[in-house]
This record gives structure tokens, C-alpha cells and sequence, in this order.
């Protein structure tokens, strides 16, 4: 290595950082020349880096054995090995040589964060869907690979803050919020609590508690950025005529094993009974017929399909349902006449809709935009004031109201949630309405099992409030007084549920 040149500086690890983004030193097209820094830092125990033409990086000690003469002895590559991990090894050099040893670089650690990760995703494997896996390996390829391949038990405080500040730079803040609530502080928490060979913690001490003391989260204190967009209620009336609209387009109409499928039709039912239930996307695309009762009043998930459809289901979770989704299931049933399993088929009736179908949510919130403007103009022409002291503040909003409203299918389940609270129901009443989980949430809630028709109200009372506000029904005219009278008067709660959803909605 005569001809390199020898470099005297204190190595830091933002140097090291910058000196990775360089593919070669050859000192060409803006490269570093090639040489070797001597560290001078007070631990470096006689660590030099060597930075080579094609583009290797490596951590070396000189020095000699015995009566030897002088020689470089490799630590290992520098673009994969920390800094702090360099000097460690270097004095473990410094004392091999000081004995008369060849120094060579003890056995590596098993206990990389790569190897506990792997052993954490085993660990929790029949717990997490694939779906789920998969956005765990998109998260851990942002974690740089310096960290990856550290000792678990090396890493320390500082070392974990300044990883999230570099995803923080090099992705976004969130991005780097979610690497470390769903990759980085559950594989630290599984660390304290699995054996090592010597059937000890792996680790000891979790620095990962840095997050919170030093509060270094992006955003909303390590928490997901929810959005909380619900549906207005001054919206209603417009976005059910638009979706009514979807259903009635017919260019779409797929022929299939000889019968029409008209999935415009189908997506929009889809919506309506997003919208009357609160279900997730993803669980209500999925619903076979077999699971919905013959008057088309419950759905039920038996242990098996439980496990694999809902989010933290219990055994035999059922479903009680309106009268409003009750129709969409009964529309859709007409239409198919059983020639899929799915509720929701897609243009192919052999596999379901998507959670979330893009091109009928870019459908709606045109369609949206026209009723809309419609409404304007009319309300315009009959209200003629002086609106010269409003183009500032219309030119502001001028982007927005071209755009239009979007209403994705996760928008439903927040209104819905939102619509029931703001009826008075109760929280535990809710979530387990929308199956937000099948976990009891109180000591009292562990004890007290809803009756089914009890939560058949609780849903029916949104679906009024959604109808009554998209002016559908009127106010004495509320489907659960509607079921109350009738029965009062000797019709059968099937007699008067079964009229109901057959009755077209009031326009």
C-alpha cells in the first residue's frame, strides 16, 4: 500500500456516511482519490480506513506481530461495519498483537439485527397475514444496511437516533415513524424477552425508550397518522344520488357463462353498504352468500373463515343488519341469482371486487362534482346576489372544486362510526359494530353479551340518520318506529323487516 496516500483525521461517522454514497475513488467525475485515513480519535487503537480505486471501503489496523515487520491486518467493510464496531475491534487487535498474536476478527456475532428480525417474523408468523409481511419487508428495506447487519446488542440510544433521522431525510417522516413502530421497536421488545445460547435475554436493556424520552417522533408521538375524514351531512343527499347514478351505467356489462354481470350495478351496492355498515372494505368485498341468512338479516363468520376475514375475531362473530344494507343484499341477489359465492363479484364472477375499486371512485367523485355544480347553478340563478367580494376566496378554492369530492371506501367506516356516536350509542357498542375488534374493552363489557337485536337497533338508528339527512325518509317515518307500530298491530318482525327492504327509497 506504498502508494497510497496516508490521510491524519478523526474519523466520524457522518464522514463515513458521506463516503458511502461514492461508487469508486479514482478521483474522477467528482470521486475522492483513493487513500487511507489514519484515526486519531482517542479510542481508535490504531483503526485506519482504506478507501481503494474500485470502490471498497475497509477498516484496517497496521501494525506488527512479535518481531514481525509492520503489516495491515483487515477489520472488515467499512459501507456495512459501524464505526463505533471498528475501534471495538481494533483494540480487540491492539491486545491480540500486544500477547505476540496474529490478530484476526473473532467469531461474528449470530445476534445481528438482520438474525433477530428473522427470528421475531418466525416467532409472530401465525399472527401476521402475508398482506402484512409484505409491508414489513417494504419498511425494513429502508433500514440501512450498517444497521441491519450490527450486533442487536451493540446498538445503542444514539445510534437508533440518528437512523431515524437519516430515514427522516431520505424517505419522509412518516416513513420513518412506521420502520420503527412496526419493525425496529417490536424486534428490541422481542429482544428483551427471547433467550440467547446461554439462555439469557438477548438483550438487557432496550434503547429504544429513547423515542420517547427524547419525544424524537414525527409525527403524533410514534401513533399512525390517521385520517379523519368522514362524510358531512350536508353531502348525503348528493352522494347517494351519485351512487345510485354508478349502478345505472351499462357500458360496463360483462357477459359471463352466458348471463350478464353488471358490475357498475354491483360496486354500487358495494358503496351503499360500506355506508350502511361500517364494515372494512376488505371484509365486506370478501362475503360469500353462504354466510348471509335467507331473509338476508345477519351475516355470520364461522371460526375458520373468522380467522382469516376479520381483524381480532372471536368465534362465530355474526352481524346484524338494517334494513338499508338488508336491501342491497337482497337487489344484488336478484341480479345474480346465486351464479357466484360472491356477495360482490367482480367482472369476473369467480373472484370477488376489490376493497377498494379505483376506477368507479374516480366514476363517483365526477359524478359527485356534476350533481353538485347542478345544485350551485340552481341555487344561483335563485339567489342572485353581488359576489364581487367573493373572487378572492373563490379563486382560493378554485383547484379543490375542480378536483371534486373523493370518497374512498375507508371513508365510510369512519362515517359511520361517527354518525353512530353522535346518536348516543355507546363505544363498546360501536366497535363492535364495525368489528373493530371482538376484544372486550372494559371489565364490565367482558361480562355482558349484546343482545343480536339489540345491535340490529343500534345500526338501524345510523341508517335513519344517514337516510333522514340525505332526505330519504322523513322524520316520523324512522325504520325502527316503522318495525315498533307494525308489530304492535300483530305483523311478524320477518313480515315487517322483509316489506321494509323491499320498499324503493324515498327520492
Amino acid at each position: 500500500m506504498s502508494n497510497y496516500a496516508t490521510v491524519s483525521i478523526k474519523l466520524s461517522r457522518n464522514k463515513i456516511l458521506k463516503l458511502r454514497e461514492f461508487q469508486r475513488f479514482d478521483g474522477k467525475n467528482g470521486n475522492p482519490e483513493k487513500v487511507i485515513y489514519r484515526d486519531t480519535h482517542p479510542e481508535a487503537c490504531g483503526l485506519r480506513l482504506r478507501l481503494s480505486p474500485g470502490g471498497a471501503m475497509t477498516y484496517v489496523v497496521h501494525g506488527r506481530v512479535g518481531d514481525r515487520p509492520a503489516q495491515y491486518f483487515t477489520i472488515g467493510d467499512a459501507r456495512e461495519l459501524a464505526l463505533k464496531h471498528g475501534r471495538e475491534i481494533a483494540a480487540d487487535f491492539a491486545e491480540q498483537m500486544h500477547k505476540g498474536e496474529r490478530p484476526v476478527v473473532k467469531k461474528k456475532s449470530i445476534w445481528n439485527f438482520e438474525h433477530v428480525y428473522k427470528q421475531y417474523t418466525l416467532h409472530k408468523q401465525h399472527k401476521i397475514k402475508e398482506e402484512t409481511l409484505k409491508s414489513y419487508q417494504y419498511l425494513y428495506n429502508k433500514i440501512h444496511r450498517w444497521f441491519i447487519f450490527s450486533d442487536i446488542k451493540r446498538i445503542d440510544e444514539e445510534q437508533l437516533e440518528n437512523e431515524h433521522k437519516r430515514i427522516t431525510k431520505v424517505d419522509s417522516p412518516e416513513i420513518a415513524d412506521r420502520v420503527f413502530t412496526h419493525i425496529i421497536l417490536p424486534v428490541f421488545n422481542y429482544a428483551t424477552k427471547a433467550r440467547d445460547e446461554n439462555k439469557e435475554p438477548i438483550i438487557k436493556h432496550n434503547p429504544t425508550a429513547v423515542m420517547r424520552y427524547k419525544r424524537l417522533w414525527n409525527v403524533n408521538g410514534g401513533r399512525s397518522k390517521r385520517k379523519k375524514e368522514v362524510i358531512r351531512t350536508a353531502d348525503l343527499a348528493i352522494l347517494m344520488d351519485a351512487i345510485d347514478e354508478i349502478g345505472e351505467i351499462k357500458e360496463d356489462t360483462r357477459v359471463y357463462g352466458g348471463h350478464d354481470y353488471i358490475t357498475p350495478f354491483v360496486v354500487s351496492r358495494f358503496f351503499k353498504f360500506l355506508l350502511f355498515t361500517g364494515f372494512r372494505p376488505a371484509e365486506a368485498a370478501s362475503i360469500e352468500w353462504s354466510q348471509v341468512s335467507k331473509d338476508f338479516t345477519t351475516i355470520t363468520w364461522d371460526d375458520t373463515a373468522a380467522a382469516e376475514k376479520l381483524k381480532n375475531a372471536e368465534k362465530q362473530p355474526f352481524f346484524p343488519i338494517n334494513t338499508e344494507a338488508q336491501r342491497c343484499l337482497r337487489e344484488l341477489s336478484e341480479i345474480q341469482q346465486s351464479r357466484s359465492k360472491w356477495v360482490f363479484p367482480s367482472r369476473t364472477p369467480t373472484v370477488h371486487i376489490k376493497a377498494n375499486p379505483t376506477d368507479y371512485i374516480n366514476k363517483l367523485q365526477e359524478i359527485f362534482k356534476r350533481l353538485s355544480d347542478n345544485k350551485d347553478n340552481e341555487v344561483d340563478k335563485t339567489n342572485e346576489v353581488d359576489k364581487t367580494n367573493e373572487i378572492d376566496k373563490d379563486n382560493e378554492q378554485n383547484e379543490e372544486k375542480d378536483k371534486g369530492k373523493r370518497f374512498t371506501c375507508g371513508i365510510y367506516r369512519k362515517t359511520f362510526q361517527t354518525y353512530a356516536n353522535s346518536l348516543g350509542i355507546d363505544s363498546n357498542s360501536i366497535k363492535k359494530l364495525v368489528f373493530h375488534t371482538q376484544i372486550h374493552y372494559d371489565v364490565q363489557s367482558g361480562y355482558m353479551s349484546e343482545n343480536e337485536e339489540t345491535m340490529r337497533g343500534f345500526s338501524q338508528q345510523v341508517a335513519d340518520y344517514i337516510l333522514k339527512h340525505a332526505g330519504r325518509i322523513e322524520d316520523k317515518m324512522l325504520g325502527n318506529e316503522l318495525i315498533a307500530k307494525a308489530i304492535d298491530k300483530g305483523y311478524t318482525k320477518d313480515e315487517v323487516v322483509a316489506f321494509l327492504a323491499a320498499l324503493p327509497p324515498k327520492r
